[in-house]
């Protein structure tokens, strides 16, 4: 090094020839060691945001082939839900279909229309196309949800109101008590032993004695005794305001409490009370009215002296 602010560089070259010798200020060297660290950082700087933007690149294409499949499902599910919304009106119609055939009442269309509801309202921030699709699609789904629901509960009604329906029937008086010859009406005759015009507030089956006699509908025995004029008797409750009564029995075979069910055997006939042969005694009552049985015999003859 020449004095404070000199470098004296030799350059030997690797074959013979003479040796160069060059006197460099310092700041030139410094000037370039400078540019040497610049060149070395601005390269580090561009490798690094080459790899940073190939991998932004790949990133973007992920996102981009993501974005095409989310489209697709999110497509698939909407066509999916138009699908779901036929059967769900094919359902309102059957639930439509059962009221009307079974006599219930009809939905007022307002009720329906507040039990399903409407639609969501969608805010300007979702305007974008991909974000407006997302919240179609959503408040496609709330709307079904709503008239899921709101079908569920009604058949829901419905059932319950089916079970009463078929309670009552099955409480209901409709078949025969027993078989035999169909030997006197409901209504007004001369007794056979006064001769005194009076209501015959049931009809009468004759048929031998012993012969079995069954309950025309579930119920409950609520009385077994001897009656002056029907001799021994039971008398059965439905529920729904429905009584029957049997009488001229030769024998109960259930006790008082017993819960029977249509065609359980609950006597035999007999003859016993102000009775001209065996036959059985059957009344009707409807809220503590008799009325006439023959109307609650689905399959009862036309003749009024049948064998039954």
């Amino acid at each position: 090094m020449a004095g404070k602010k000199r470098f004296d560089v030799l350059i030997v070259p690797p074959s013979t020839g003479d040796t160069i010798q060059l006197s460099v200020p310092q700041f030139v060297v410094s000037l370039a060691g400078l540019i040497l660290v610049c060149g070395i950082l601005l390269f580090g700087f561009l490798l690094l945001g080459y790899f940073e933007n190939r991998e932004a690149t790949e990133q973007l294409d992920t996102l981009k082939s993501e974005n095409a499949f989310l489209q697709s499902r999110l497509a698939g599910i909407r066509s999916s839900m138009a699908t779901f919304g036929q059967y769900l009106g094919e359902i309102e119609q059957t639930e439509k279909n059962i009221r009307l055939v079974f006599g219930f009442p009809e939905i007022n269309p307002a009720e329906r229309a507040l039990g399903i509801g409407g639609f969501p309202p969608v805010s300007d921030s979702a305007r974008n196309p991909y974000r407006q699709l997302s919240y179609s699609a959503e408040a496609d789904i709330a709307h079904l949800l709503r008239r899921t629901r709101f079908e569920r509960e009604n058949f829901d009604r419905i059932y319950e109101s089916l079970v009463e329906q078929k309670d009552q029937l099955d409480h209901t008086p409709s078949i025969l008590p027993t078989r035999g010859y169909f030997a006197s009406r409901f209504g007004v005759r001369r007794h056979p032993f006064t001769g005194e015009r009076c209501l015959h507030r049931g009809v009468d089956f004759a048929a031998p004695v012993g012969t079995p006699i069954i309950a025309p509908a579930d119920g409950k025995v609520t009385s077994i005794k001897y009656h002056r004029d029907f001799g021994k008797t039971v008398v059965l409750d439905h529920g729904y305001g429905l009584r029957t009564v049997y009488g001229h029995l030769l024998k109960a075979e259930i006790e008082v409490g017993h819960k029977v069910k249509r065609g359980e055997v609950i006597a035999l006939m007999g003859n016993s009370g102000l009775s001209t042969g065996p036959h059985l005694h059957y009344e009707v009552h409807v809220n503590g009215r008799p009325v006439d049985p023959v109307n609650y015999i689905y399959d009862f003859p036309t003749s009024s002296r049948s064998r039954l």
